[in-house]
């Protein structure tokens, strides 16, 4: 039996969670990404190619019903936020309704990424905010299902992938089931992750006890990472943080990431994601404490817009909504020092190679300028 290329699987994890002998395994592979194994208790059956989502067409005749910029009205929540805290509002409105949210949560002194379901108000803060590692999530798509057939509503949040790997394993529908995706930049290796935790446990003689990516307190223009030691904590504005660097330079994304095939063609209810470039627009909806870009892609995800409490909406044309953050329609483009910063990781150190391919070197800055170039040629098209 033989799965999608490992160029294309995104490790959405619906082939190990529909096996019906559990013949099939995550591992990680020597990047650090996790795979499909299957065992040789295989009985061939097929169901893990059905409903693989990478080995389906996609639908070319997406398009949303409309699109918004918007923030959450609680000064709290939205400080708390990667963006202008539209998730939480969503979520909320589901708990309300006495439901379900399945989320990720980054677990404290670990620091590994977990699916979780959660059903109060209080436990909503474990979900918020950007988690930029590869999450575990075997065992999720069941226990989704499992709540839907209670019939009360459950929210499912999750990458663009992840979402379409849900609703293939699920093959049936059920309105009860809200889907919300986000504008995602790609998935980053796990093992550059233990890399840089390394480097975070070697920084201090306290105990890490967690990452907030995309911290506010320098503004949401900033990409500062917090990184917080028994209650004390340190912060690395713009790209002074060594795995940010990295991965916002695209030097170490699963392979799929580089093609991403739901880039225009997401399958939720509704996607979220930052308003970047909204002052070249709106200058005047501007303001340094975070926006949302949100679309409406069914009536489903229309009607639950209509309803959350304490947000503030503008529409936007969805001409101009498809284009103010890149990452809506263009993959990230490939680095092409990637596969020698694999090579060279088992021996030497993380943060000088991260430097070496993401630096200030002739090379990087060639590199740069190429890719400036295809991806205004690609905006163009």
């Amino acid at each position: 039996m033989e799965l999608c290329s490992r160029e294309d699987c995104t490790g959405c994890s619906a082939c190990v969670n529909i096996c019906p002998k559990q013949c099939i395994i995550f591992d990680r592979d020597k990047e650090g990404f996790y795979y499909p194994q299957i065992g040789e208790e295989c009985v061939q059956c097929g169901l893990c190619q059905k409903i693989c989502p990478q080995m389906k067409s996609n639908k070319k005749d997406f398009v949303p019903i409309k699109a918004f910029v918007g923030f959450n009205a609680d000064e709290n929540v939205r400080k708390q936020s990667s963006s202008g805290g539209m998730f939480h509002a969503v979520a909320a409105e589901v708990l309300k309704q006495h439901g379900k949210v399945y989320g990720v949560e980054m677990r404290q002194e670990s620091c590994r990424v977990v699916y979780r379901g959660i059903d109060t108000i209080e436990e909503l803060k474990l979900l918020q905010g950007s988690k930029y590692v590869e999450s575990e999530k075997e065992g999720i798509f069941q226990e989704v299902e499992a709540a839907l057939k209670k019939e009360k509503p459950v929210l499912f949040v999750g990458t663009p992938c992840i979402v379409a790997g849900l609703k293939s394993y699920l093959r049936i529908y059920y309105n009860n089931l809200i889907t919300c995706d986000f504008i995602c930049h790609g998935v980053p290796s796990g093992l550059a992750w233990d890399e840089y935790l390394k480097i975070c446990k070697n920084r201090t003689n306290k105990k890490l006890n967690k990452v907030v990516f995309r911290d506010k307190e320098n503004g949401w223009g900033q990409s500062s990472t917090r990184l917080i030691y028994d209650g004390i904590s340190y912060v690395d504005k713009d790209n002074a943080n060594i795995f940010m660097k990295g991965f916002l330079s695209n030097l170490y994304l699963r392979r799929s990431c580089y093609r991403c095939k739901y880039k225009r063609c997401y399958e939720s209810d509704i996607t979220l994601g930052d308003a970047w470039g909204i002052e070249k627009v709106h200058p005047d909806w501007y303001d340094d404490k975070g926006l949302s870009l949100v679309f409406a892609n069914t009536a489903q995800g229309n009607d639950i817009l209509k309803r959350v409490s304490r947000v503030e909406l503008k529409e936007l044309p969805l001409d101009i909504a498809q284009t103010i953050n890149t990452a809506y329609e263009l993959s990230a483009a490939n680095n092409l020092f990637r596969e020698k910063f694999f090579k060279r990781l088992s021996e030497d150190n993380f943060a000088a190679l991260v430097n070496l391919y993401c630096g200030n070197s002739m090379k990087y800055r060639i590199y740069r300028k190429a890719v400036q170039c295809i991806k205004r040629l690609a905006k163009d098209k």
